[in-house]
């Protein structure tokens, strides 16, 4: 919204302002560990695993920092194809998320 604010007040053309949104982003990243059998047999268990997984954490790259001097906090934030600037209103930046999830066999 801010970009196409500045944009409009200096009288760039749509064609002119729009940036390059190039990025690449740390979409998944997990790992699992076995627990050691000493430890599961104590429950009674076969088996058990923990494994944990995050989603979005990192931008690692992005073509363009900023646009008319304002930080892009997310490449993905808005909407492209409107080229009004109304787009961040309607839309949300995918969230990052952290699981654990432990798994038993009895």
């Amino acid at each position: 919204w801010v970009a196409y604010d500045r944009a409009v007040s200096t009288s760039c053309a749509w064609d002119k302002c729009l940036y390059d949104a190039d990025f690449w982003k740390l979409r998944e990243l997990g790992m699992r560990y076995n627990l050691p059998q000493s430890l599961v047999g104590r429950t009674g268990a076969q088996r058990a695993s923990i494994a944990v997984s995050a989603r979005n954490l990192w931008t690692l790259w992005r073509a363009q920092e900023t646009i008319s001097g304002q930080q892009i906090t997310d490449p993905e934030y808005g909407d492209p194809t409107s080229l009004t600037g109304d787009g961040n209103f309607y839309s949300q930046p995918p969230l990052s998320s952290i699981n654990m999830t432990l798994r038993v066999t009895f």
